[in-house]
């Protein structure tokens, strides 16, 4: 009875310790320089947003126009159409 009794505790103690032994974790960073992130926003990433554009009203003979301004570009987009 004494031997079954020694080795239930130690095995218990065996399975106690490998149950709290610490696990190292360790984080992998890896970082990118710089150039290399300006390098590939300048040659693929010119415009993230989109353009902007905005409207111009004018009236010729009486009527009504519109014009859309690319403020992007910085050019015309359309010519002038009729609104009316």
């Amino acid at each position: 009875m004494r031997k079954l009794n020694m080795r239930f505790l130690a095995t218990s103690m065996v399975a106690l310790t490998l149950l709290t032994v610490p696990v190292a974790a360790t984080e992998v960073r890896t970082e990118v320089p710089q150039e290399k992130i300006t390098a590939a926003s300048d040659s693929k990433l010119e415009n993230v947003r989109g353009q902007v554009f905005k409207w111009y009203y004018r009236r010729y003979n009486g009527k009504l126009q519109k014009r859309l301004w690319s403020l992007t570009e910085e050019k015309w987009i359309t010519g002038w159409i009729d609104c009316e």
